[in-house]
């Protein structure tokens, strides 16, 4: 119901500004109600009749004196019309007759859909009914439409082109019989100036573009709101919301707001007449197109986990005949991660086409379009997977994927491909057959593997287009017994627990998971590295109590996890003032090493519980000594014990302490902002993180995030240890407020004030690199508080960003969307640089132009030589920190036969990595860090090798040369074994370097520099 009362305000407004060009209120009615229904086509018929009371009331009072005025205006027009010169009649005519050739000339769908709605006056529901399209693809389709028309009508004839929209409706509507949509009268309309007419179709257009989503290529804001003065309308005693709107006294400024303040009490009755599709849930919208644009009907969008597995949930969709698609996100997986900005990412794919990732941060609660996604001819992959006797391997994944092969096999053999990039995955059925129904055209290089198997590595396998490539049979070989952990799980009385659930915990790198024990109470785990794994049994029924953990590597004797009887500790969480405290989170730690800043760390397996409305929780004793830790956003966390099992206590109160309090107002010119987002930030020093790719001047923390009541007022909590701060309001009418304040340690603060502005603009053209299509691009900025805005480039190389925070910003071009999850710290000097260049007044505008010609893709023409040889055969990628999370491939090829090399890499800051083997056996590695601007940069090194002999200690495990800051910039590495003497002998770079070994701490496996050594060239 608050969307359809928003709506009415638009309508009121809207039919205020239709009486100004037309004859009579009635007309004005019946245009606005039209134009509603066309915004908003979702309305339940049940509710057309009250829309229409509803629009009456608005319009009928105020719009009956604005029409008498204005037809009082109109008949002076008539007269003076009579004059019109030839001139201005034959530039009208021939003004219809380019844009009627421009439609003409369309493809279809959109011809058909731009000549029914605006020459035929048809909605885009009547649109969709006609055409068995859904109405958001028909209002898709008309936005596309116009986006056409807008990029080919000239810009000239008296009127702003197409920008507008004025001269399609002039043509569609005065042309058209059955196009009258607001049923204007013949002579009224021939004795409107051309201006007139052009201003009323302009008018009639806008209103359609706010009702497609083509309209604003912004993936930041779809359509912003009017920076016009508001007039809030507040329901009196027993009046409802839309009379109180009704009765509101319009201003006479044009374009003047009104906005209905949120009502305190809303009846049953009128939220059950909000349809169901009003739910609050982010929209994706793509369109999926060949080479030539034409649409690819059946084409797939999934959203993906970084490895390109599928999400679970409405993740998926098939184009329609249009090559558009539409996936829901649900309010839970925003919710799961407790954040409104989070980067997804996006999998398109067609038979015989090219796979193509988009990452994209949806907008909440609101529509992002991908845009056109094209997919560029490929081929497909078949093949099978089996076991080492021929036997299908079913559930097995398969990855496609460059074919430089830049791990080491056996590595990979062991633990697979890197995850962390997204790449074409397919799964075998219950045949043991796979599929890649569509790949790019070239090599690729397959990663097979099952559970309980090692991974297969295939030699590159070229596709051509159109065309399918049999890549035979995978053997997937057995994992050997001693890669393995396996053990039992048994129930107290020492029969086996079947179906048990085995969490894990690996300490190196803290990868967590669980696998399941068989009927017999046996399980296995294939750690795929080094490392010491903790294991803890549950029984699936409840009926007994965890095991003890369980600490075993690779290799060793089967373990045995026993199950222990059950026992709960019942705790009482409350306030400092003895009231209960729900949702507090509850869970037990372990007390062996400090994993946590307060010491102790999760047993695996174990998930937060939470207390109830009584402030009641139940927490499993476990089988070592433990604490409980007990903690809620807005109060100190609390932590009990330590507690050894055999004597923990069955009941705990915990008082939970509130932390300091910030008390304060929102207003903007002086009036109250309701609604207000409120936040805290901590300001730090020597401590910068960025927030996609932009330095911040703050840390944002888990503080309270609240909203401001009617009268502007918020109360949220501060961490207790945070003296220096920085508040921050957000709304979505206004500019992000700020103010800073300096706090005791451990106290709060009252009366602060909050103000917030309508903001400024900042605005210019994009200078595309070259060969790059503008709408490509991607203009973001930043006033270092953590939340950057972006939009699209407009397809006329123009962008705007609009309610901006007065003062300084940072704009700059970027190559693709902006990740919002991508959050790092910057501890390098030159990374803590704002460099602001641009100055945002509020209400002002601020042009700057962004000039992107040195940013695009760049031609790295490389030669490397070891020992003045070529490094034939070695592997090149170059990977620039930007991409991590944007789902492109990483540029990959291997050095030729003269030590040279070529790849296309975008622009900016490149890691450039280089790897191979030393006289055919050592492993080597090499790092730079690159600079890249321009069309092409030329790369050449030479490095020089000497011997090595060094004695090491083999206890010490694996052994490697480095040279240069291996946590930094640059760096070469040579991986080198002890043999049976504990001698380190092979070859290594020249220059001051460190031998290092492998060691395996309690965290995991770690380099460490033995000690330094100098290698001399022979």
């Amino acid at each position: 119901m608050d969307a359809l009362l928003r709506e009415a305000c638009w309508v009121r407004s809207l039919a205020l500004q239709l009486a100004r060009d037309q004859a009579t209120a009635d007309d004005a009615a019946q245009a606005t109600m039209a134009l509603a229904l066309e915004r908003r086509p979702d309305v339940d018929a049940s509710l057309r009749p009250w829309l229409a009371r509803v629009v009456s009331r608005l319009s009928r009072r105020s719009v009956r004196e604005e029409a008498r005025r204005i037809s009082r205006e109109r008949v002076a027009a008539a007269r003076s019309a009579e004059a019109e010169s030839s001139d201005d009649l034959l530039e009208r005519f021939e003004l219809q007759q380019a844009l009627a050739a421009r439609v003409r000339a369309l493809p279809e769908p959109y011809r058909g859909v731009i000549l029914r709605r605006f020459y035929d006056g048809q909605t885009a529901a009547e649109i969709a009914r006609e055409t068995g399209a859904s109405p958001a693809t028909v209002r898709s389709q008309i936005a596309r439409g116009v986006e056409r028309l807008r990029r080919e009508f000239p810009m000239d004839a008296g009127v702003n082109g197409l920008h507008s929209g004025g001269a399609l409706a002039l043509f569609l509507t005065a042309a058209g019989s059955g196009g009258e949509l607001l049923t204007l009268r013949g002579a009224e309309m021939m004795a409107m100036k051309t201006t007139s007419k052009v201003g009323l179709a302009t008018l009639m257009v806008a209103a359609t573009f706010f009702a497609t989503r083509g309209f604003l290529t912004s993936t930041q804001d779809a359509v912003r709101s009017s920076k016009d003065d508001t007039v809030l309308a507040r329901p009196g005693p027993g009046e409802t919301s839309i009379e109180a709107l009704a009765d509101v006294e319009v201003r006479s400024e044009r374009g003047r707001k009104v906005e209905l303040a949120q009502p305190e009490v809303e009846s049953a009755e009128a939220t059950d007449l909000v349809p169901d599709s009003a739910r609050a849930v982010s929209v994706v919208w793509a369109r999926i197109v060949d080479e030539n644009d034409l649409p690819l009907e059946g084409a797939e969008l999934r959203s993906i986990y970084m490895d390109g597995r599928p999400r679970g949930g409405a993740s998926f969709a098939r184009a329609d005949a249009n090559g558009e698609l539409a996936i829901e996100i649900e309010d839970e997986f925003m919710r799961a991660y407790e954040t409104e900005v989070f980067a997804m990412g996006f999998q398109a794919t067609a038979p015989m086409r090219e796979t193509v990732f988009v990452v994209s941060t949806p907008r909440w609660h609101g529509e992002t379009d991908l845009g056109d996604i094209a997919l560029e001819p490929g081929g497909a992959i078949r093949g099978r997977l089996v076991d080492e006797s021929g036997r299908a391997v079913s559930g097995g994944v398969v990855y496609a994927a460059d074919p430089v092969l830049v791990e080491e096999e056996d590595r990979v053999r062991l633990a697979g491909p890197d995850r962390g990039q997204r790449r074409p995955r397919a799964e075998s059925d219950t045949s043991g057959s796979f599929l890649f129904p569509g790949l790019r055209t070239g090599a690729h290089r397959l990663y097979a593997g099952a559970d309980g198997r090692l991974w297969t590595v295939t030699d590159p396998v070229e596709v051509a287009a159109g065309g399918t490539k049999d890549a035979g049979a995978l053997v997937l070989e057995p994992i050997p017994a001693e890669e393995l952990i396996t053990g039992t799980v048994r129930r107290p009385d020492g029969t086996p627990a079947a179906g048990a659930a085995v969490a894990y915990e690996m300490r190196a790198g803290q990868r967590e998971g669980s696998v399941r024990a068989d009927e017999s109470g046996r399980f296995t785990f294939h750690p795929a590295g080094p490392g010491e794994v903790e294991f803890v049994a549950r029984d699936p029924g409840g009926e007994f109590g965890m095991s003890a953990v369980a600490v075993a590597s690779r290799g060793t004797e089967e373990l045995v996890l026993e199950l222990g009887p059950r026992r709960e500790i019942v705790l009482t969480i409350v306030d400092d003032e003895g009231e209960p405290v729900a949702a507090a989170s509850v869970m037990p730690f372990f007390t062996d090493r400090d994993a946590y800043a307060d010491g102790g760390r999760p047993i695996p397996g174990e998930d937060w519980t939470h207390s109830d409305d009584a402030g009641i929780a139940r927490v499993e004793v476990p089988q070592q000594e433990f604490t409980l830790s007990a903690s809620h956003r807005g109060y100190a966390a609390e932590r009990h014990g330590p507690f050894h099992p055999e004597d923990a206590p069955e009941e705990v109160r915990v008082v939970l302490v509130r932390d300091p309090i910030l008390e304060g107002r929102v207003l903007a010119y002086g009036e109250p902002v309701e609604g207000a987002t409120v936040k805290v930030a901590q300001r730090i020093e020597n401590f910068i993180p960025l927030e996609s790719g932009f330095p911040m001047r703050f840390f944002m923390g888990q503080s309270d995030r609240v909203e401001t009541d009617a009268e502007g007022r918020f109360e949220c909590s501060v961490d207790p240890d945070w003296t220096d701060v920085s508040i921050l309001a957000f709304h979505d009418e206004f500019a992000t407020g700020e103010t800073q304040s300096t706090l005791e340690a451990g106290e709060g603060a009252d009366g602060i004030v909050i103000q917030m502005t309508r903001g400024g603009t900042v605005h210019g053209a994009v200078l595309p690199p070259p060969g790059m299509d503008v709408e490509e691009l991607y203009v973001a900025a930043s006033r270092g508080d953590g939340h950057p805005v972006w939009t699209r480039a407009n397809p006329d190389g123009t962008y705007s960003l609009d309610r901006l925070s007065p003062g300084p910003w940072r704009v700059e071009g970027r190559l693709t969307e902006p990740v919002a999850e991508v959050l790092s710290v910057a501890n390098d000097p030159e990374d803590k640089e704002f460099r602001w260049n641009a100055e945002v007044v509020d209400g002002g505008e601020t042009i700057l132009d962004v000039d992107m010609r040195e940013r695009g893709h760049i031609a790295l023409h490389g030669r490397f030589l070891v020992d003045g040889e070529p490094a034939r055969g070695w592997s090149v990628t170059a990977e620039r920190e930007a991409d991590e999370h944007t789902g492109r491939g990483i540029p990959s090829t291997e050095i030729d036969g003269s030590g040279e090399f070529v790849l296309e890499v975008p622009a900016g800051t490149c890691t450039l990595t280089l790897t191979g083997h030393l006289d055919g056996e050592m492993r080597a590695k090499v790092v730079r860090i690159l600079e890249l601007g321009g069309t092409r940069v030329d790369w050449e090194e030479s490095l020089e090798t000497g011997p090595v002999d060094e004695s090491v200690d083999i206890a010490e495990g694996p052994a490697r040369i480095c040279r240069g800051n291996s946590y930094g910039k640059t760096y070469e590495l040579t991986f080198l074994g002890a043999n049976s003497e504990g001698r380190v002998v092979g070859r290594a770079f020249t220059g001051e370097s460190h031998i290092q070994t492998e060691r395996q701490l309690s965290i995991g496996a770690i380099w460490a520099n033995l000690r330094p050594l100098e290698i001399r060239p022979d």
